[in-house]
């Protein structure tokens, strides 16, 4: 099957949201949204948004969390006929440097350990970096194969990449990515998280792991970046989204 060919995912989809309500000190300094009043009122919009949207596309819902705060609150935002669990996570330990990407990819595999949604049979848990939003997420998780066991969506121009926002998992494709993790955090030169995403994938890809490296539509996000409070909404960030959701009917091989 192509890594790009638009398919309905089986079983059990769950949305895992990660969430960091009270940044830890050595990864703040590359964050734009500090405050943690702003930070959960973001994952409490984002939270409620996925939930309105949620029927015909998602089963269940995990928020995942790894500072400590209180998850109470976040219950609101969700109906009691959705299923709903709130994790909380410790955080893995960090060090000065240690690349935001890791810490959350971290959360993610002890989501995947602890979540008794994600351990249904069959679940595919959709990731989704909490205080984002992905505007078409039902077409996104429309677009998941089902035959594979994790899936991202990988770009190569105008430099490899891989989105970290938004990608699929079951406990399979988790297991097979774990032992992977460490390499997200070591620093290359020219490096991010992405990139060192983008090798392990393709990694995994050519080891014969069943992987998803492209997805059928272009993700569409809005909220506010982390790393400079940029708006997903902007002018330029909507060009970026169409020149690529054009690519991928003129040129789908570009991968861009």
């Amino acid at each position: 099957m192509s890594d790009a060919t638009s398919v309905t995912v089986q079983g059990p989809r769950v949305l895992l949201m990660t969430a960091t309500v009270v940044p830890e000190p050595n990864v703040s300094s590359r964050l734009a949204v500090l405050d943690p009043a702003d930070r959960r009122r973001q994952y409490e919009e984002a939270l409620r948004s996925y939930a309105d949207r949620a029927d015909g596309d998602l089963d269940g819902i995990v928020l995942a969390e790894n500072s400590g705060a209180d998850l109470s609150g976040f219950a609101a935002a969700v109906p009691s006929s959705l299923p709903l669990e709130l994790l909380s996570i410790p955080a893995a330990p960090s060090a000065p440097g240690t690349r935001r990407g890791y810490l959350e990819m971290a959360l993610v595999a002890d989501a995947f350990a602890s979540s008794w949604l994600l351990a249904e049979p069959g679940a595919v848990g959709v990731k989704v970096t909490g205080r984002y939003r992905v505007e078409n997420l039902g077409a996104v998780v429309r677009s998941m194969d089902p035959e594979q066991d994790l899936g991202f969506n990988l770009r190569r121009y105008p430099k490899p990449w891989a989105d970290m926002w938004v990608f699929f998992a079951n406990q399979k494709g988790i297991a097979a990515l774990r032992p992977h993790l460490p390499a997200v955090n070591e620093v290359e030169p020219g490096g991010s998280a992405e990139l060192s995403m983008f090798r392990i994938v393709n990694e995994l890809h050519d080891q014969g792991v069943a992987v998803q490296r492209r997805f059928g539509v272009e993700p569409r996000l809005s909220g506010t970046r982390g790393v400079d409070n940029a708006r997903y909404e902007s002018p330029v960030q909507r060009a970026k989204w169409a020149t690529r959701h054009a690519a991928r009917r003129l040129a789908p091989y570009l991968w861009i």
